[in-house]
């Protein structure tokens, strides 16, 4: 029963810990089992990678986008003074 018990345990365990600690993806079960129980734990570890991985892309492409939307807006302002400054010349 121990070796059934322990195994389901650290995987409620360390679900809780992602849980309640914002998250934190770098958390693995490591179970080396090749049983059901184990299986488990490698399943969960693979998903685990593959939504950190996510997470990091996310984060990189809104890095991306927050850095063109700065540039977007300075192409914007300098239109605009550029629109000014030929108004200006037309009006004269």
């Amino acid at each position: 029963i121990r070796a059934v018990v322990y195994p389901v345990r650290k995987v409620s365990e360390v679900l809780d810990q992602i849980a309640n600690n914002s998250g934190d993806l770098t958390k693995r079960i490591g179970f080396e089992g090749t049983d059901e129980i184990g299986s488990l734990g490698k399943s969960f570890d693979r998903f685990m990678d593959k939504q950190q991985t996510m997470v990091r892309e996310i984060a990189d492409a809104a890095g991306i986008l927050a850095e063109s939307s700065g540039q977007m807006s300075d192409a914007t302002e300098d239109t605009g003074r550029a629109f000014g400054k030929i108004s200006a010349v037309v009006s004269t």
